[in-house]
């Protein structure tokens, strides 16, 4: 017998195949490969352009060498956004003038302004590295210095995917069709063939003639050698007949002597066996139906128990009420039930569904394996309080029971020999989602008894959540936690929130967000995982900063979740390495610039505002742009001289980061820091104390105040007005982060989807009185409701590597030192 293992065509079409998806993969490396490089072309422009711009900045002053390092340089290398940024400046001598002291800077002599690139390992990742040289020609000091800038490639990879992609494609379509053109030829060059197999298939089984026509040189051989055998077959067919003919005379008699033994069997086969034979199929079938449904019900059970629907039920009512259900079922069996119940009344908390649904299981089961032959079973149903706070619905009959060896088995599913048993896996998957067990023993009956144990609770429930209501529930458990302005802090606070179920994890938040402010969230966050306990250290901006990274050296105890409103420190800490990446669906609903590399997210937006005391200017004079302020100040100096007062950005790491945006804009900042100097404006730490100042006269301006605790501050009567500066607004960002040294990131990550989620910021809006950022929250504390009382552009503070520039360890002394002097004050000195 031959057998068509490979198809001709199959293998003609599959060589041809391997031969063209060998020329695309080749291709396509040539095209990865290219892309590669045109992206490594492109940013190298960048990164080139950055390093020569911090170039242009390296000076030999008074004895030093100092460099200023430029907002702009950061900004082009923010063009590739989810991209690490790492720079280094090094002396003639090779010491470290600024930047990172273990970036790894290329090593070519001789030193040239020219542009050298190489990829290096640092922090985990491959970066691009630019080194450019800077000539210093002065007399104190000569030779090159070397400026590196280098940046992940996370940026370079999408553009090199993208191009290689853009390119692969069409060669993979180009591929495709002329395999598809190649098959076809193929194709049409074996026609011949399916002719001969359309002649062949044709003929009838008496058809033995040759086959004739014309066919292709390559198969003739085949076509006269088939021909020839089909000749010989002719022959040898025509001598089978013959012989067939005489034989078929002499089997017609045995033949026909079995075909009555057949007959004569059928007229004594009882029919009774056929009968039997029948029953015993029907009582298989009927087993099936049995289990197919008690499957069923056992995914039902289980599906239902991981979400029970708990409510007060009285078991005195829905027991009855299960067994009137089940009377059809009983009566078809003969059945003697009888209910019997000690109270009046026995509530729980439970699930009447999944509990209807054990009371039948418990039933069918006795009804399944009592009785005695010649009558039904014995079946008696009862409730009672039991010992422990429970009460027990009881379930008696009188079968032959099951031996203590094995209860612990039944429970299990198809537990019962034979691989039965599915009813009483059921009713102990309900007994458990209910907090409660099944104990099985024996019966006086002389069969089984299976209690279910409940607890006892006689305190009504809750009718049951929807989402929405879900979202009320939190706000109305955290109703008396309303945030609070932020309040001066001398030292850390820490307070612990208990978990309310176990087994307990425990969960170590460092937040530089009030703790007030906080509370709410917190509270809402234990009500979706009460089995967290949370840790919730308070602390201001710089001190989280350095706590962090005094933990990755091994110095103090790290934190789970980290939460700043300085966005820069933020930042920094993930460029670093110190946070951990978490991808999350959530985040896709935040804006663009709320979040960076899936580790740095923002959760609210604060709009940064002037406030006044109305008692002390009008509406009318008070100052609507920075323009304003300026010139108010310097037209009145003696007027406001003292009753100036806004951030000490020397200890506050979000009024740096403040003052820093403002220094980078176009416009009034030195001129309004001089103007705060020549009228001795103070400066304090904290938004609290300069609202409470403000509202009792002691100054009537402040600037920079963050406009959600002034706005909380108006609400509880406050003597406030507020300003959104028409220049522009600035709105700084609330952010988390899960550190890369936390013991816990699970449920740190839970904490920050739940900080991002439309529940928890419903929460940040309307109870701790914060501005959502998710773009689904409505109303005055969210981006539209902000946006519709601004009376010029808003410019939300970005989290890009952009906001390390202020950070640098040059840069950052150096702006210090102007603010100081340009206001008068110095650090430390008492407020006046």
């Amino acid at each position: 017998m031959i057998e068509a293992r490979v198809s001709l065509l199959r293998r003609l079409i599959l060589r041809l195949a391997v031969v063209f998806v060998g020329g695309a993969v080749l291709l396509g490396l040539a095209a990865s490969h290219y892309g590669r490089r045109a992206a490594d072309a492109a940013y190298d422009q960048v990164l080139a352009g950055a390093a020569l711009s911090i170039a242009e900045t390296v000076a030999f002053v008074e004895g030093r060498l100092v460099v200023d390092v430029p907002v702009a340089a950061f900004d082009m290398l923010a063009l590739a956004r989810d991209d690490r940024v790492f720079y280094q400046v090094l002396a003639p001598d090779g010491s470290l003038v600024t930047g990172y002291a273990d970036l790894p800077a290329i090593e070519v002599e001789p030193v040239s302004a020219a542009a050298v690139f190489d990829d290096r390992p640092y922090k985990g990742e491959i970066v691009r590295v630019a080194t450019v040289g800077r000539l210093i020609a002065d007399p104190g000091l000569q030779g090159w210095a070397r400026i590196s800038v280098a940046q992940t490639r996370a940026a370079r990879s999408a553009l090199a995917r993208e191009m290689a992609l853009g390119a692969v494609f069409p060669l993979v379509a180009i591929a495709v069709l002329a395999l598809l053109l190649a098959g076809a030829s193929v194709i049409t060059a074996l026609r011949p063939l399916r002719r001969l197999e359309r002649d062949l298939a044709s003929r009838d089984a008496t058809d033995l003639r040759p086959l004739s026509g014309a066919v292709p040189a390559e198969i003739a051989r085949l076509v006269t050698g088939f021909n020839t055998f089909v000749g010989r077959f002719a022959g040898q067919l025509e001598a089978m007949q013959a012989f067939i003919s005489d034989a078929a005379h002499q089997m017609r008699t045995p033949l026909a002597t079995i075909k009555a033994e057949i007959a004569l069997q059928r007229e004594r086969l009882p029919a009774q066996e056929t009968r039997e034979t029948l029953a015993v199929l029907e009582a298989r079938v009927d087993e099936a139906t049995v289990r197919v449904n008690q499957l069923l019900a056992h995914a039902f059970v289980a599906h239902r128990s991981e979400l029970p629907t708990l409510e007060a039920c009285d078991l005195a009512t829905l027991v009855p009420a299960a067994l009137r259900e089940l009377s059809p079922l009983v009566l078809a069996r003969g059945a003697d039930i009888t209910f019997e119940h000690e109270t009046a009344r026995a509530a729980v908390r439970a699930d009447p569904v999944l509990l209807r649904e054990a009371l039948r299981n418990l039933v069918s089961n006795a009804l399944d394996h009592a009785g005695r032959p010649g009558r039904g079973a014995r079946i008696r149903v009862s409730i009672a309080d039991v010992p422990g706070g429970m009460r027990r619905i009881r379930v008696e009959d009188d079968g032959p029971g099951i031996p203590e060896s094995r209860r612990g088995e039944v429970v299990e599913r198809f537990g019962r020999p034979g691989g039965g048993g599915l009813g009483l896996a059921i009713v102990a998957r309900v007994a458990q989602a209910h907090h409660g067990r099944l104990a099985l023993g024996e019966s006086p009956l002389g069969g089984l008894c299976a209690d279910i144990l409940l607890p006892a609770s006689d305190e009504p429930a809750r009718p049951p959540a929807g989402r929405g209501a879900g979202v009320a529930a939190m706000l109305a458990a955290c109703v008396l936690a309303v945030a609070s302005p932020e309040t001066p802090r001398a030292q850390t606070i820490v307070e612990i929130f208990p978990a309310r179920a176990q087994p307990e994890r425990s969960l170590r938040i460092h937040s530089a967000t009030d703790l007030d402010a906080m509370r709410p969230i917190v509270e809402a966050f234990r009500i979706v995982h009460p089995d967290v306990a949370v840790t919730f250290v308070d602390m201001n901006t710089n001190d989280l900063y350095e706590a962090a990274r005094a933990a990755a050296e091994g110095r103090g105890e790290p934190a789970d979740l980290m939460i700043s409103s300085a966005m820069d420190l933020q930042v920094k800490l993930a460029n670093d390495g110190f946070a951990a990446r978490h991808v999350t669906p959530i985040a896709s609903n935040l804006p663009d610039w709320a979040r960076w590399r899936d580790q740095v997210f923002a959760f609210t937006y604060e709009p940064a505002v002037i406030v006044y005391n109305p008692s002390l200017v009008s509406a009318e004079e008070a100052p609507r742009t920075r323009f304003d302020l300026v010139r108010l100040l310097r037209e009145e100096p003696e007027r406001f001289r003292e009753r100036v007062v806004t951030y000490d950005i020397v200890d506050s790491g979000v009024g740096y980061l403040l003052a820093s945006q403002d220094a980078a804009q176009p416009g009034a900042f030195a001129n309004l820091i001089e103007s705060f100097g020549r009228v001795d404006a103070d400066v304090v730490c904290c938004t609290s104390l300069m609202l409470d100042g403000i509202a009792e006269g002691r100054w009537t301006f402040g600037y920079n105040l963050l406009g959600s605790y002034a706005q909380e501050a108006i609400e509880r009567g406050a003597n406030l007005e507020i300003v959104l500066p028409a220049d522009v607004t600035l709105a700084v960002s609330r952010t988390a982060l899960v550190s890369a040294q936390a013991r816990n990131p699970r449920d740190a990550a839970l904490f920050l989807d739940f900080l991002i989620s439309i529940e928890g910021q419903t929460v940040l809006a309307d109870v701790s009185r914060m501005f959502a950022v998710h773009p689904a929250i409505l109303g005055p504390r969210s981006t539209t409701g902000l946006e519709a009382r601004l009376a010029g552009p808003l410019r939300p503070i970005r989290l890009t590597p952009a906001l390390l520039a202020y950070l640098d360890a040059q840069k950052k002394p150096r702006f210090l030192a102007e603010w100081s002097a340009l206001i008068g004050y110095e650090p430390g000195e008492e407020v006046r």
